[in-house]
């Protein structure tokens, strides 16, 4: 009975520390995350696609990363997508779905130049997709849920079927720039690796960010740039260079004396017969 009071005990222990670690871990992750989307936005979006990196320059255009966590395991997988704010301005997407509607001049002209067969396909696509989604296009919707069931299928679909190809994102380490604190924390995440600099900075980072300075400091701590950890390699000194020497000289002279010793008991040379 005892035996079965202290398995019971420590299952209990156990059970608090993997929930405390992992409430831990989700702290750490929620607060590197909301700092990462005022700092590291550009940053991460220059490595995943260059040429979408380009219209953070415009700055006319509020573009933002946003980033959630999915997967079915903890920790979680992170994924990203990119948000414009218009500012109520309005945004006109164009698409070749939508400026070539079905029996116009456009249509035939655009049956010429493909032939048949290809757009034939690009018909046989389109109705695939409507019945795999429903709301396809903006004659379909009725209701605001309707709406946003749309606006989310024209995310995800590929910009060949008239979307935007916008879609979640998975977080890697590769597309990270990796001299910043939020690598090392995407790398504890995925890796349980807890890298020197992280140990560093883990206390602020896991702080609540309850007051304008504390979050000012998480700002500064995500988007600080820093050259990599090398190990620091000692300087020789004369004292060490000449133990050094002297350390060979008495391997040579070890080696020497070894050499005498079995030229004199005939070991150095073969044996003659």
């Amino acid at each position: 009975i005892f035996s079965l009071i202290r398995q019971a005990a420590a299952s209990i222990i156990e059970r608090g520390w993997i929930s405390h670690r992992d409430k831990q871990m989700f702290r750490l992750l929620k607060h590197s995350l909301c700092a990462a989307e005022t700092s590291l936005s550009y940053e991460i979006l220059r490595k995943v696609c260059p040429t979408e990196a380009e219209f953070f320059k415009d700055k006319s255009s509020q573009i933002k990363v946003r980033f959630r966590f999915g997967g079915g395991e903890f920790p979680p997988m992170i994924f990203f997508k990119i948000y414009v704010h218009n500012q109520g301005k309005g945004l006109k997407y164009l698409s070749g779905k939508k400026m070539i509607r079905g029996a116009s001049e456009a249509a035939e002209d655009s049956l010429k130049l493909m032939g048949n067969r290809t757009f034939y396909d690009h018909m046989l696509q389109d109705t695939i997709h409507h019945q795999q989604y429903k709301i396809t296009d903006e004659i379909d919707i009725t209701t605001l849920k309707d709406y946003m069931q749309y606006i989310a299928v024209l995310d995800e679909t590929p910009a060949y079927l008239g979307g935007k190809d916008n879609f979640w994102r998975k977080l890697t380490l590769d597309v990270l720039p990796r001299h910043t604190i939020f690598y090392d924390i995407v790398d504890y995440a995925y890796n349980n690796r807890l890298s020197r600099r992280l140990k560093d900075d883990i206390t602020v980072m896991m702080t609540k960010p309850i007051t304008q300075e504390i979050q000012v400091l998480q700002l500064n701590t995500i988007a600080q740039m820093r050259a990599p950890w090398t190990p620091q390699v000692p300087v020789p000194t004369p004292k060490s260079s000449f133990n050094n020497q002297s350390a060979g000289r008495r391997t040579r002279q070890a080696r020497t004396r070894a050499l005498k010793m079995k030229r004199m008991y005939g070991l150095g040379e073969k044996v003659r017969y």
